[in-house]
């Protein structure tokens, strides 16, 4: 009786290893140069609006960063944060974190886009290809013209305000009392007026202290 021996070639399968493991370290080293070059932009870009650039290396802390370059209440942060949280341990109420998400990034990338002087369309393109749009802004043509946040109607619903309100209030602080001291010196100008009348020096009539000629004898003051 003859033994009969099956043999089985597995060099096709090494081959096809090695091609599937080429092909993923492949795709691993472009997105690691694409992390970093988009690092590199976005560190510009925070640089260009007076933050730190190593700011825009750490995931939450860059945002958080971020909403105080453009405006946006920094609270969505951690709403954002905590909808994940809640996501990962009911996720039935996942669909919450992805509207979360989704809303914060769309505010976000409109005032950040309108704070460095671009339209609401370049928005998109941050949000859809963030390396090549962050490019732009951390290129010399875009520059920064502080805090321009997007109209916030959801936390306004429940009595939240964006980071502007605070340059606004000071603002606004600083021309009231601009106002009140130009008020307080044409009133003292007034008094002063009033205290020393003016008076011809040819015939003795008394003027107002606007008046260039007298208006008895027509003489020039």
């Amino acid at each position: 009786m003859n033994n009969l021996y099956t043999y089985t070639d597995f060099s096709g399968f090494g081959e096809f290893a090695a091609i599937i493991l080429s092909l993923f370290l492949a795709i691993f080293l472009v997105a690691l140069i694409v992390m970093l070059i988009f690092s590199i932009f976005k560190w510009k870009v925070y640089k260009k609006a007076g933050q730190s650039g190593w700011a825009a290396l750490i995931p939450i802390y860059s945002d958080y960063v971020g909403c105080q370059i453009c405006g946006i209440n920094t609270m969505w942060v951690w709403i954002t944060l905590g909808a994940l949280v809640i996501s990962v341990l009911i996720p039935p109420l996942s669909f919450v974190a992805t509207l979360c998400s989704l809303y914060f990034r769309i505010i976000f990338s409109v005032s950040m886009a309108r704070s460095f002087g671009r339209s609401d369309a370049f928005a998109v393109g941050l949000i859809f290809i963030p390396i090549v749009f962050y490019g732009i802004l951390a290129s010399n043509s875009s520059t920064y013209l502080g805090k321009k946040p997007m109209h916030d109607f959801i936390l306004e619903m429940f009595g939240g305000k964006n980071n502007d309100n605070n340059i606004n209030t000071n603002t606004n602080e600083t021309n009231n009392n601009s106002y009140v001291n130009t008020n307080s010196t044409n009133t003292d100008n007034t008094s002063a007026n009033k205290e020393h009348p003016k008076y011809c020096s040819f015939c003795g009539t008394a003027l107002d202290s606007n008046t260039n000629f007298c208006p008895n004898c027509g003489h020039k003051i």
